[in-house]
C-alpha cells in the first residue's frame, strides 16, 4: 500500500498540494472501509465463533446465578427462624432465592435455544440465526447479548424482537430500509 501512495504522490505535481491531500484522504477512506468490512467476511466460521461465545456467556451467567441463589439459600438457613414477627431477613433471602431461580430458569432456556441453533445454515433473508452486515454495523440475530468482538471485528448479538430487526424482517441482501429516520442498507447476509 505504501508503494501505491508513493506512486500517486510522484505522479502529481508538488505544487498542487490540495489535490494530493484529497487523494490521500480518499485512499485512506477506501482503505479503512475495506479494512472494516473486508477483513472478516460473513461466513459460517464467524457464525460458529459467535454462537460459541454466546453459549459461553450464557453458561457464565448460569453459573453466577446459581451461585447467588445458593448464597441466598445458605444465608437464610444460617439465620434460622425469624426472631419475632418484625424480623423479615429470612423471608427476604427466600424471595431473593426465588427471584434468582426464575432468572436461572430463563438462562437455562436460552442456553437450550442456543444449542439448537445450527450455524451451518446460511440465511438468505433477515431472520433468527442470520448474520447481517449493514452499512453501519454487523448484527447476529440470536439473543440479547450485546457487543462481541471477534478477531478485532465488532458484532452486535441482538434478539429477533428488537425494533431494528423487526424493521428489517424478511429483507434480503441489497435491500434498503429506514429505521428511526436513518437510511440503512443490507450489504450481506449469512
Amino acid at each position: 500500500m505504501q508503494y501505491y501512495f508513493s506512486k500517486i504522490l510522484m505522479d502529481l505535481c508538488p505544487a498542487n498540494i490540495t489535490d494530493v491531500k484529497r487523494i490521500i484522504f480518499t485512499l485512506l477512506k477506501h482503505s479503512f472501509t475495506r479494512f472494516k468490512f473486508g477483513t472478516m467476511s460473513l461466513n459460517i466460521k464467524v457464525k460458529e465463533q459467535l454462537l460459541a461465545r454466546c453459549i459461553e456467556i450464557k453458561e457464565e451467567s448460569e453459573a453466577n446465578t446459581l451461585a447467588a441463589m445458593n448464597d441466598a439459600q445458605q444465608s437464610a438457613n444460617e439465620y434460622g427462624a425469624p426472631r419475632d414477627r418484625y424480623d423479615s431477613f429470612r423471608a427476604q433471602m427466600m424471595r431473593k432465592r426465588d427471584m434468582l431461580a426464575q432468572q436461572l430458569s430463563a438462562v437455562e432456556e436460552e442456553i437450550r435455544f442456543l444449542r439448537q441453533i445450527k450455524p451451518t445454515n446460511k440465511s438468505t433473508k433477515v431472520e433468527a440465526g442470520a448474520l447481517v452486515e449493514l452499512n453501519s454495523q454487523t448484527l447476529y440475530i440470536l439473543s440479547g447479548i450485546g457487543k462481541l468482538v471477534i478477531d478485532d471485528e465488532t458484532f452486535y448479538v441482538v434478539s429477533p424482537v428488537v425494533p431494528l430487526v423487526t424493521a428489517m424482517k424478511d429483507l434480503k441482501k441489497g435491500d434498503s430500509f429506514t429505521f428511526r429516520g436513518t437510511a440503512m442498507k443490507i450489504l450481506e447476509i449469512c
